[in-house]
């Protein structure tokens, strides 16, 4: 039970549930039955990790029903349930603001054969999701190709002339599948080194320390935000350990390339167009990876950039032993 509320029922052997909960300090209630030939039972947990799709269950630690380790949060209230209102056939569900990823209808108990619905209408911060604004019946006959996450789309051309006309006929096929980019964030840097030509040559790197006064590129890698044949523009947060982020502009490389560039000056000191940092501070880079497949929903991907700190240095000497042959 999350927060007064049974999320997975009682069941024999082992069970697991996604629980999607939001930021704050939750009640979790576990009930575990053992009989007597068992030794143990235990109850683990996965923490999400946005960077990757496979998750490592490990068991609860004491820090996980601690909340003096997390000051900051406050206890999560749930929002009041929803409220039904029924006029003749017409059945109105009225709830709080809240993201939704689906939403399931279940009918429990009705009359007859089976339910007839004539129409579903959602709506939400001022806008109608369902139905969609475009004419489903019409779709079919025009000249737009509607696309779905998943579909392939393939393309065949009769080649009827070959060169040497040994072969006729042929027939060229390709394949397309349409699919959301699972993007990235990338903090990098160049080098640049000149050629026995006189030309000068950058190199790429990945950054994961800096000194103060070095630049930072922010690289995103998002081919779902190519929409158009102009170079494109994505939003990137930079925030400096927990203070408030800010906010620069990404630009596409090219007109069709995916891959967006922000530069980010630092500076020890305060300075036009750079951010302050010192030794000892994380510089987080993030932006908001709308379409995806993982895990699904809109979510910001997110990397961090260390700044270089001095620590003490230390010596320690190993006892070793030199082999002598024939002994």
């Amino acid at each position: 039970m999350l927060d007064g509320q049974l999320e997975l029922p009682v069941g024999t052997g082992e069970q697991s549930i996604d629980i999607f909960a939001p930021r704050g300090v939750h009640e979790l209630t576990i009930l575990t039955i053992a009989s007597p030939e068992v030794k143990s039972v235990e109850a683990r947990r996965a923490r999400e990790n946005r960077q990757s799709s496979s998750l490592t269950m490990g068991p609860f630690v004491a820090a996980d029903f601690d909340p003096s380790t997390a000051p900051n949060i406050q206890k999560f209230t749930p929002a009041p349930p929803a409220e039904i209102k029924q006029e003749e056939n017409r059945w109105t569900i009225s709830m709080p603001p809240r993201e939704l990823r689906y939403i399931n209808f279940e009918f429990l108990e009705y009359r007859g054969e089976a339910i007839a619905i004539n129409n579903v209408e959602i709506t939400g911060g001022g806008n109608k999701h369902m139905p969609p604004a475009a004419d489903v019946l019409k779709l079919a006959s025009n000249n737009i190709l509607e696309l779905a996450p998943g579909d392939t789309v393939k393309v065949s051309y009769l080649d009827e002339l070959t060169a040497g006309a040994e072969q006729r006929n042929r027939l060229l096929t390709q394949s397309l599948t349409a699919t959301y980019y699972n993007g990235e964030i990338t903090p990098i840097s160049y080098d640049f080194a000149r050629n026995g030509e006189g030309s000068v040559k950058g190199t790429r790197k990945e950054l994961l320390r800096i000194e103060p006064g070095e630049r930072i590129v922010a690289e995103v890698v998002d081919f779902d935000f190519d929409i158009g044949l102009e170079r494109d523009q994505v939003e990137v947060e930079v925030q400096i350990n927990a203070d408030p982020p800010l906010k620069l502009t990404a630009t596409e490389t090219g007109s069709s390339t995916g891959v967006f560039l922000a530069e980010i000056d630092t500076a020890a000191e305060a300075a036009d167009g750079k951010v302050v940092v010192k030794q000892g501070d994380k510089v987080y880079l993030r932006y908001k990876d709308t379409q995806n497949t993982f895990p699904g929903h809109a979510f910001y991907r997110e990397t961090i950039v260390l700044l270089n700190e001095p620590t003490e240095a230390r010596i320690q000497i190993v006892d070793s032993e030199t082999p002598v042959e024939g002994a």
